[in-house]
């Protein structure tokens, strides 16, 4: 007799897509608005930011919520249930992508140990960031999804410790000897959504399919704890960055410190926004940005700007020199929505609804019980976080993430049957621990 497992599935505010927005929205506009001009100075800025920009932005980010409105509604379940057929599926699929990203690994760490000694495992200061091989390294990035689907099934009755634990200490490796925070951010932040919509239940209680939007006042607190979670990771991260350098510089401590470099991060990545949109695109033959996985494609993407025409230098290359005449390289976040009206103009609208859509339509189908959505929407959310700072989605390393999802969702698809046909299904819930078994 087929059987199924199926565990509580929520639906907390905090990570739906309109939260992501709201916080995105308020680190997009904040740190710039309050900075000084002595901020600024001691940034390196050419600080070209206007209220139009900021109006701009602000556009920018009611086009993904308009997308989200409108993408759809599907009936919310207060159940997760996967049948044992997709559930060896995915533990299939959790093994391989898992394999790929240690050869990635391997290969990665192997030349950086070669090029630079054991100082790069310890961030030394002369440690050289890593060289990448296009197409292999790139293989670590398929991290997130194991991640995430590691956490499922371990919620599902079917742990992998190793695989988790591995992933992460690997990323950890990575944001201090590749000075790579993102690298680690974008392992936690799917093991954190995917913690929240598969929530312990104790005893037998059902949770409510409703959303469960929270209070001012709980609105006010968890926005101040994730602010924090966000500050206590980046003082963490700095101190094997920038943090050796200005120690013995600065009268501060590393928390006032990290405050001030946070702040500095968000409010230049905005005014970066605005030099790209009034400076750098107006020259561009092709949607840099937005793009950027397909003209740095490995192998193809030379192809790729020969195929546009005008200059094949690829954009990131553009961005930095474009820095270096006008502003302060240290600080090179270019945003994500300036820069995608700067390339697209009257289709930026068209491209952020779009984009809305998706990431609305991923979402419901994850709360109505879908593995490979939740799973998807998990990994998605890495790049409404980092909309402040860039455009995620159009990055070679979200590229492969992408790939991964859409395969995963037509690998753990289970065969359609008819009700003639389909037979009885012996259903198992999981809740802390204790397994119920009905009929």
């Amino acid at each position: 007799m087929p059987t199924a497992t199926r565990i509580p599935l929520s639906q907390p505010a905090l990570v739906h897509p309109l939260w992501f927005l709201v916080f995105a929205a308020v680190l997009s506009t904040v740190p710039a608005a309050l900075s000084t001009e002595g901020q600024r100075g001691d940034w390196g800025q050419d600080w070209v930011l206007s209220n139009g920009d900021l109006w701009l932005q602000a556009a920018g980010i009611g086009f993904l919520v308009l997308g989200v409105a409108i993408s759809g509604r599907t009936a919310a379940t207060p159940w997760l249930t996967v049948s044992d057929g997709s559930l060896d599926r995915l533990e299939k699929l959790t093994r391989i992508l898992f394999w790929l990203a240690m050869a990635g690994y391997l290969v990665w760490f192997g030349l950086a140990v070669l090029q630079n000694g054991p100082s790069f495992l310890t961030g030394g200061s002369g440690a050289q960031k890593a060289v990448t091989v296009p197409g292999i390294t790139t293989l670590t990035q398929v991290g997130p999804f194991v991640i995430a689907a590691c956490t499922l099934l371990h919620r599902l009755g079917r742990p992998h410790p190793v695989m988790l634990v591995l992933t992460l200490v690997l990323g950890a490796i990575r944001v201090v000897a590749n000075s790579e925070r993102l690298a680690l951010l974008e392992l936690l932040m799917p093991l954190a959504v995917v913690l929240a919509l598969l929530p312990r239940v104790r005893g037998a209680r059902v949770p409510g399919p409703k959303k469960r939007w929270p209070s001012g006042l709980a609105f006010l607190g968890w926005s101040g704890a994730g602010l924090g979670a966000l500050l206590g990771f980046f003082a963490l991260s700095e101190q094997s960055r920038s943090w050796s350098f200005y120690a013995s510089r600065t009268d501060q401590t590393l928390l006032g410190f990290s405050a001030d470099r946070l702040q500095a991060y968000y409010a230049t990545a905005t005014n970066n926004g605005a030099l790209y949109l009034h400076g750098l695109s107006p020259d561009l033959i092709r949607p840099e940005t937005t793009l950027q996985f397909l003209w740095e494609f490995p192998v193809l993407g030379g192809a790729f700007r020969a195929m546009s025409g005008g200059d094949r230098t690829s954009g990131t290359d553009l961005w930095r020199a474009y820095l270096d005449a006008h502003s302060n390289p240290e600080f090179n976040n270019p945003s994500a929505l300036l820069p995608i009206f700067g390339e697209l103009r009257l289709l930026a609208p068209v491209l952020l609804v779009l984009v809305g859509v998706v990431l609305g339509r991923v979402y419901r189908n994850a709360c109505a019980g879908s593995p490979a959505a939740l799973l998807g929407y998990a990994v998605a959310a890495i790049g409404l976080l980092e909309l402040p700072r860039f455009f995620y989605y159009g990055q070679g390393r979200a590229f492969p993430l992408v790939v991964v999802c859409l395969l995963a969702a037509m690998y753990l698809r289970a065969p359609r049957r008819s009700a003639a046909e389909a037979p009885t299904q012996q259903t198992s819930t999981l809740h802390t621990g204790e397994r119920h078994v009905t009929r």
